[in-house]
């Protein structure tokens, strides 16, 4: 699972250098303006970033524009912030842990006060493998999270969303 997680973590700190630079260049909230003849501008703290009027290699359309906008420096450090939070959260879920009856933890589960993969586990059968599915369950949520960097490098055709 840690492929996915460092390939996760790799994209994220990439974003938040391109943001943070883009920001600092350019102000963190960008704006578009109204449309003329089809084409627009985006608008940063120091003034238009792309001008609808400029030389024709400048020209943006105003979906482009309001695309660009939408997707400023702000935008990206807040969706930067929130892949962090849910791959924490997801790394941090452990094997399944029956307290009520140990019998049916996982195979890998740590009993209380233990350290020992498989001490809350009283099923020999099962100890020593995973038996909760916690792979899978990860995957669920973060295959979606790396399939927005599907046309990176490092990312693994394997953990694309099929649904």
């Amino acid at each position: 699972m840690t492929g996915i997680a460092e390939f996760i973590t790799a994209n994220l700190d990439h974003d938040e250098q391109v943001a943070r630079a883009s920001a600092h260049l350019d102000g963190c909230d960008w704006t578009t303006s109204p449309a003329k003849r089809g084409f627009a501008t985006v608008t940063g703290y120091d003034g238009a970033l792309c001008e609808s009027d400029a030389a024709d290699a400048h020209l943006m359309h105003e979906a482009t524009s309001v695309h660009i906008a939408l997707h400023d420096p702000a935008r990206a450090l807040r969706q930067v912030a929130a892949g962090r939070r849910i791959l924490a959260e997801v790394m941090g879920w452990g094997h399944h842990y029956n307290d009520d009856d140990c019998w049916y933890s996982c195979g890998l589960a740590v009993a209380p006060g233990e350290t020992e993969p498989g001490s809350g586990c009283h099923n020999d059968d099962h100890i020593g493998r995973c038996t909760c599915g916690l792979e899978a369950r990860r995957m669920r949520v973060l295959g979606p999270l790396a399939s927005t960097y599907a046309d990176r490098d490092g990312y693994d055709p394997a953990w694309a969303v099929t649904e």
